[in-house]
């Protein structure tokens, strides 16, 4: 911030900052999506977005907070078309439900900090008894600080490399999980990998599948998804 604040400085623009400026307030939620409001500078809205995660509604108020920004020079931005354009967003392998009984969620979590925000997702969105995790990662990522935040989900964890040939082999990541103390499972396929925990998982359990998106995309190609 401090860096953006100089910069806006030296080129003599405002800065907007939202979470202060713009700032936004939880709804209701389901599988399908949440509603929330965001107050902007010019005016109030109430909206609903086909995504979870409070980080796709600070998302949402960044761009709220644009529009409003474009509105001001002269582009016709109405309110009616933002909370539109909001309600049609279609962003597949983010926190997507694939299925019930049990849930069956995605999420193109990728570094650390996504992992982080995974986890409190599952936690604040759903319901479940236990979660069980199926993990697969690229071989450009920091691994380590990933790991860290994935063990404070499960200890349930089934490593997987999918087809792609950046993707980490499970063996590599079973000695990151083993320095946080804790054992996964190693599975040949992503598709071994699911089945496997869709036999296992009760009715109310949750398997989560991140890391990867090429993973995702292997568990949505399994499931029809």
């Amino acid at each position: 911030m401090e860096v953006i604040e100089k910069v806006c400085r030296e080129k003599e623009v405002r800065l907007i900052k939202v979470g202060e400026e713009v700032t936004w307030e939880k709804g209701d939620f389901d599988e399908e999506g949440q509603s929330f409001r965001v107050k902007g500078r010019r005016a109030d809205y109430d909206l609903w977005i086909p995504l979870l995660g409070e980080h796709q509604i600070e998302n949402a108020a960044n761009a709220v907070a644009v529009a409003e920004i474009l509105t001001e020079t002269g582009a016709r931005v109405p309110a009616e078309d933002i909370a539109r354009g909001l309600e049609n967003v279609h962003w597949r392998g983010r926190l997507q439900v694939l299925g019930k009984e049990p849930w069956v969620v995605v999420d193109g979590a990728h570094n650390a900090y996504s992992m982080q925000r995974l986890g409190e997702a599952i936690e604040h969105y759903f319901k479940y008894e236990k979660a069980r995790l199926i993990l697969g990662f690229g071989n450009d990522k920091d691994l380590a600080g990933m790991v860290r935040e994935v063990v404070g989900i499960t200890g349930d964890i089934i490593l997987v490399a999918s087809r792609h040939p950046r993707a980490v082999k499970a063996e590599v990541l079973v000695e990151e999980f083993n320095k946080q103390g804790v054992t996964p499972r190693v599975a040949a396929t992503v598709k071994e990998a699911i089945r496997l925990t869709l036999d296992e998982a009760g009715h109310n359990d949750l398997i989560a599948v991140a890391g990867s998106i090429f993973v995702i995309a292997e568990v949505m190609e399994y499931l029809g998804g």
